[in-house]
C-alpha cells in the first residue's frame, strides 16, 4: 500500500472500529462520526485503551475543527481526554499501525466528495510508531503502578497530552460558544469567498457645497435678535456668491467622481456600494488622481473666497456699527471707545468670529475611498447575491461561487426565498 493515503472522517472512523487493542487520535477537534466510532471501541476494548488528545477550546470549534460537544460524550464514555493547545497536525495510532495527516477546518474547506481520494495522510512505519507511542500518553490499563515522583516525570517526557481535560475545562469552553457562537460553516465559507473578490466602498465628497454653510451673527448684536431682513440676505447673497465661485471649479470634476462611481461601485439595496476587490487598486489610482485635481482647485479658491467674505464683512460692519452706537450692549460698553470707531472694531471682531475663514472652507473640502469587507450578516440579506451576479460578468467571477449559487438559486427560488 502506498505511503500517500487518504483519511477523510469515515476513512478514520473505519480504522477506530477495527482497533483490537489500542485507539490513541491526536487532532484539533472530533467530528461526531469519529465520536461514535471511539466511544464504540471504547465499549468493546476497554475504555483505558482508547485515549484522545485535542484542542478542547472554543476557538477551536469556532473555525470548524470537530464540533465540540463530542468532548463531552467521549468524557462521558470514559475514555483518557488530553488537552493539548493549538493543535493542529492530527495522529492516528490503531493497535501496531500508524497515521500523520491532515483535515481543513470547516470554516474554510468542507469535505468534498470529488477529492475523496486525494491524499492527506501518511502512513508511518511499525518502528516510527513505536517511537510515537514513548511520547504519548499510556493507556491507564498498561501503565504500571509508580510513586507520585515517578509519574511526575514521565508526564514530563510527554510531547503532547500532558495534562487531561478537565470539567473546568469543558465549562469554559462551553460558556465561551454561547457568548460567540460558531456561525453556520456553509455561510461562513461564503463570506470568505466573496470577501477575496469583493468589497464594499464609499466615495465621498464632503464640504463641496459651500453655498449650505450658515453664518450664524453673535448673539451680542442685538439688532439681530428682531430678525433683520435685509442683513440676513446680505448674508444668504454672500454664501450665494461662494456657490458661484465653486460651481465652475468643481462641477467637472463632481461629474468625473459620478462617472467613476457608476463605473466601478455597484449599488447594493439598502447596504450600499460594491466593487470588484481586484479593481481596488485602479480605483485607488483614480481616485488619488482626482484628489490631486481637488487639491489644485482648492488652493486656487483661498484666495477668491477670502477677498469676497471679507467684501461682506466690510459692507455689514458700517451699517451694524451705527446700530450698536444705537443700542450699546454692555460688551461694548465695557471694553470699547464709546465712538464710531470702537463700534467698527466691536463689529469687526464679532464678525471675524462668526464667519467661517476661507482655509477653513478649504480644507473641509475632501474626496475619501473607504472599504469595509462583507459580513455574515450581510451575506444573509435578501437579494444580496443576486445583486452581486446581477452587476458582474460571470467571468469576473470564481466559477465555483457562481456554479454553487446557480444551484442555491434554483433550490431557493423552488421555496419562494430570495437570494
Amino acid at each position: 500500500m502506498s505511503l500517500f493515503q487518504a483519511m477523510r472522517d469515515a476513512d478514520i472512523a473505519q480504522e477506530i472500529t477495527d482497533a483490537t487493542e489500542l485507539v490513541i487520535l491526536a487532532a484539533p477537534g472530533v467530528s461526531p462520526k469519529v465520536a461514535d466510532a471511539l466511544c464504540g471501541a471504547a465499549g468493546r476494548i476497554g475504555a483505558a485503551s482508547v485515549i484522545a488528545i485535542l484542542d478542547a477550546t472554543a476557538d477551536t470549534a469556532r473555525l470548524g475543527y470537530g464540533r465540540f460537544e463530542s468532548v463531552d460524550r467521549l468524557m462521558s464514555a470514559g475514555i483518557d481526554c488530553r488537552m493539548e493547545h493549538g493543535l493542529r497536525q492530527a495522529l492516528l495510532i490503531v493497535d501496531n499501525r500508524g497515521w500523520a495527516f491532515t483535515l481543513p477546518a470547516e470554516l474554510v474547506e468542507a469535505e468534498n466528495d470529488s477529492e475523496a481520494n486525494a491524499p492527506n495522510a501518511l502512513e508511518m512505519t511499525r518502528s516510527q510508531v513505536l517511537a510515537l507511542r514513548g511520547e504519548l500518553p499510556q493507556p491507564n490499563a498498561r501503565q504500571p503502578a509508580a510513586s507520585s515522583e515517578s509519574a511526575g516525570s514521565s508526564q514530563l517526557s510527554l510531547s503532547v497530552g500532558r495534562q487531561k481535560i478537565s470539567a473546568t475545562d469543558v465549562e469554559a469552553a462551553k460558556t465561551d460558544l454561547q457568548r460567540a457562537p460558531a456561525q453556520p460553516f456553509d455561510l461562513s465559507r461564503q463570506v470568505l469567498v466573496y470577501r477575496s473578490f469583493i468589497r464594499f466602498v464609499e466615495l465621498v465628497t464632503e464640504g463641496w457645497n459651500l453655498h449650505t454653510r450658515t453664518v450664524k451673527l453673535p448673539k451680542e448684536l442685538p439688532v439681530l435678535a428682531s430678525g433683520d431682513v435685509d442683513i440676513a440676505k446680505r448674508i444668504n447673497a454672500t454664501m450665494k456668491v461662494l456657490e458661484d465661485i465653486q460651481t465652475s471649479r468643481l462641477r467637472e470634476l463632481g461629474k468625473r467622481v459620478d462617472e467613476l462611481r457608476k463605473d466601478f461601485c455597484k449599488p447594493v439595496k439598502k447596504l450600499g456600494r460594491i466593487c470588484l476587490r481586484a479593481n481596488e487598486p485602479t480605483l485607488k489610482e483614480r481616485v488619488g488622481a482626482l484628489a490631486d485635481q481637488l487639491a489644485e482647485i482648492r488652493a486656487g479658491l483661498e484666495k477668491e473666497i477670502t477677498e469676497q467674505l471679507d467684501r461682506t464683512k466690510v459692507a455689514l460692519t458700517g451699517e451694524l456699527a451705527k446700530r450698536v452706537l444705537k443700542h450699546p450692549p454692555d460688551a461694548f460698553i465695557g471694553g470699547f471707545a464709546q465712538t464710531l470707531e470702537g463700534a467698527k472694531a466691536y463689529v469687526r471682531k464679532l464678525l471675524d468670529r462668526a464667519f467661517p475663514s476661507a482655509a477653513d472652507l478649504i480644507q473641509s473640502m475632501t474626496l475619501s475611498l473607504r472599504f469595509k469587507d462583507v459580513t455574515y450578516e450581510m451575506l444573509q440579506e435578501p437579494g444580496f447575491q443576486s445583486e452581486v451576479f446581477k452587476h458582474f460578468d460571470r467571468s469576473a467571477l470564481p466559477q465555483g461561487l457562481a456554479d454553487e449559487y446557480d444551484a442555491a438559486r434554483k433550490k431557493q427560488t423552488a421555496q419562494g426565498q430570495l437570494l
